[in-house]
């Protein structure tokens, strides 16, 4: 089943050259974080496919009983991705077989010993892996990362669904505020996102970085909605043989996903890896943003027949 909105159904009267810019410099981004996975990968299978001897062998042989090739891929392109690579191998170490001739303590160090020269020598010869140097940290605090983070993304299918629901609501929102401050917004949800992120997860010692347009995303229905409440946003439906476009009104639109992402931000476990924190505050700035800074534009558009 699929169900997406993807446009506004008004008239924009010029094209959002913001929306379409911002909407191909996240698919470049994506395209060569994708081709820089897949060397990644290539890389780590040829490595391990090398004979290391017999000791990193055993090593292997107790982490998983997998095919050794693959437990040392997914061990080294983990390490390599990890934030703090001995936590690691603790944690793997612990979750390791015991040794017949090895105490438990002795085994995990024997284990951790074997991880660590391997992936020195790996880590020297792989390449970098470039999305590292996009995210956000929650702890940093970084400007910068909340920036670059902000049109980086974790898969195809996320950059495909961050997309279609910014098309839907940025374009108009470009329109109405202009090529001015359409920009300065975006800057300013991709701070404000990510801060609140950051706030939301001080206690967290395990608090994961974070990469994606949908706090943005957010932030442009909460002003769309802002501007135009009644306005219908067109919708895909599609459940087997079954398809249709839908009119639905933007303000019951954004209460439903809204509201879902409320229910979701104190009963998600973590497991969905979405990050609930920008979806709520991201509508919550857009909409106060609208409120503080646009009120007279709100009402030179109540003013118009956008239809």
């Amino acid at each position: 089943m699929l169900f997406f909105p993807y446009s506004a159904d008004i008239h924009l009267g010029r094209l959002p050259i913001f929306t379409i810019i911002i909407s191909l410099l996240c698919i470049v981004i994506y395209f060569k974080q994708s081709n820089n996975e897949h060397e990644l990968t290539g890389f780590a299978e040829s490595y391990c496919a090398q004979d290391w001897g017999r000791y990193y062998d055993i090593t292997l042989s107790k982490l998983s009983d997998q095919d050794q090739q693959q437990v040392c891929s997914h061990v080294m392109v983990t390490a390599q991705l990890s934030r703090d690579v001995p936590a690691y191998f603790k944690e793997i170490a612990e979750q390791s077989a015991p040794f017949d001739s090895l105490t438990r303590e002795d085994g995990k160090r024997f284990i951790i010993e074997q991880l660590n020269t391997r992936f020195q020598d790996y880590q020297s010869k792989a390449p970098a892996y470039k999305t590292s140097d996009l995210w956000y940290y929650p702890d940093s605090l970084n400007v910068g990362r909340m920036i670059t983070a902000t049109f980086t993304h974790g898969s195809w299918d996320h950059l495909a669904g961050n997309l279609f629901f910014f098309f839907a609501f940025a374009a108009s929102v470009e329109v109405i505020v202009g090529i001015i401050f359409f920009p300065i917004i975006i800057i300013g949800l991709a701070m404000g996102t990510n801060t609140f992120y950051s706030l939301a997860t001080m206690a967290n010692l395990e608090a994961l970085p974070t990469v994606g347009l949908s706090g943005v995303v957010m932030g442009m229905i909460g002003l769309f909605v802002y501007f135009i409440p009644k306005e219908n946003i067109k919708c895909f439906f599609w459940f087997l043989l079954y398809f249709r476009v839908f009119l639905i009104p933007a303000w019951l639109l954004a209460s439903w996903y809204v509201g879902w992402d409320v229910y979701n931000l104190y009963h998600d476990d973590g497991a969905s890896n979405v990050n609930f924190v920008a979806h709520v505050s991201g509508a919550a700035l857009g909409y106060l943003a609208g409120f503080l800074f646009f009120r007279k534009r709100k009402r030179e558009i109540l003013a118009l027949n956008l239809n």
